[in-house]
C-alpha cells in the first residue's frame, strides 16, 4: 500500500500541496501538459522555483491569470473537468476537492451568490490548483492519503469580505464537516487558505502521526510566508506499508476508498 502523508507544520495551501509534490520528482512540463487537457477559456501561466525558507530548500509553485472571464459557473468548471481529457481517477478527485470548496463557500456566504458563479481570475488560480495537486498524487501512486492535525496562527486577515479572524470562515468550515484537529500555532498570521483545506479535508482518510512505513519520497512545498518559529513549508512522505495499522486515529475521518468511484452530487440537477 502506497501512502501519501501530509506533514502540516505549517498549515496548507494549494500552491504548497503542488510544490512539494514537483519537489518530490513530478515533472513540470507533464504537469503543463496534462492542465492543458482542461478547457477553461483562459491564458494563464505555471512556474516553479527553488526557494529557502528558514534555511530549509522547498519549491514554490504559483498560478497567474493573463486573461479569464468575468464569471464562471460552478457547474461549468465541474462539467470542463469532467469532459476534459484527464485520467477517470484525476476527474474524481479534483471534483472532489472543488466540491468540498464550493459546499464550504456556500454554507459560510449564504445568499451572496444567487447565480452560483465565482470570480473568473480567482476561479482559475484555484481550480488549476486543485487539478495539478491531483495530477500529482495520481502520479505519485497514492492508494491512501493521511494528513497530520493541521497547523494555523492567529490573528486578522484582509479578506474580500473584509477583516475576518483567522482560522478564516471558509478553512473552519471545510475542517468541521472533515472532522480534522487543529492546533493553534504562535504565529500572528494565516497559514491554512481555503483552497488548502478543501485539498486535504477532501482527501485524507485519517488524520493522524506518522504512520509506519518505508519512505519512498519527500517533498517540501514552499508557502508565500517567512515564519519566526518554523519554515513555511508543506512536507510531503511518500511510503509502503502492506499492514493495517490505523486502528487508532488522533481524529480519524470517515473511512472511504480513496479512488471509488465518485458522483458530484452537489451538482445534479
Amino acid at each position: 500500500m502506497n501512502i501519501l502523508y501530509f506533514d502540516c507544520l505549517a498549515g496548507i495551501s494549494a500552491d504548497m500541496v503542488v510544490g512539494a509534490l514537483l519537489d518530490m520528482g513530478l515533472s513540470a512540463k507533464m504537469l503543463a501538459r496534462e492542465l492543458s487537457k482542461v478547457e477553461l477559456g483562459a491564458v494563464y501561466d505555471i512556474e516553479s522555483e527553488k526557494v529557502e525558507k528558514n534555511g530549509v530548500w522547498a519549491t514554490a509553485f504559483s498560478v497567474s491569470v493573463r486573461s479569464a472571464p468575468q464569471w464562471y459557473s460552478t457547474q461549468y468548471l465541474v462539467s470542463q473537468v469532467l469532459d476534459s481529457g484527464l485520467e477517470n481517477r484525476v476527474k474524481e478527485l479534483a471534483v472532489r476537492i472543488l466540491e468540498c470548496y464550493i459546499r464550504a463557500e456556500k454554507t459560510v456566504f449564504k445568499g451572496t451568490n444567487e447565480e452560483d458563479a465565482l470570480d473568473g481570475i480567482s476561479a482559475v488560480e484555484t481550480l488549476v490548483g486543485f487539478l495539478a495537486a491531483t495530477i500529482g498524487i495520481s502520479y505519485m501512486g497514492a492508494d491512501v492519503i493521511i494528513s497530520s492535525p493541521l497547523t494555523e496562527g492567529s490573528g486578522v486577515v484582509q479578506t474580500k469580505h473584509g477583516l475576518m479572524r483567522v482560522p478564516v470562515p471558509m478553512v473552519m468550515e471545510c475542517l468541521r464537516t472533515a472532522g480534522a484537529p487543529i492546533q493553534i500555532c504562535e504565529e500572528r498570521t494565516q497559514l491554512i487558505t481555503p483552497s488548502g483545506a478543501a485539498i486535504v479535508c477532501a482527501l485524507a482518510e485519517q488524520f493522524d502521526e506518522l504512520p509506519s512505513m518505508t519512505v519512498r519520497g519527500i517533498g517540501f512545498g514552499a508557502g508565500r510566508k517567512d515564519l519566526d518559529t518554523r519554515a513555511n513549508v508543506l512536507r510531503l512522505v511518500l511510503g509502503q506499508n502492506e499492514e493495517s495499522f490505523f486502528s487508532k486515529s488522533i481524529c480519524p475521518a470517515p473511512k472511504r476508498e480513496l479512488w471509488q468511484p465518485y458522483t458530484p452530487h452537489a451538482f445534479r440537477e
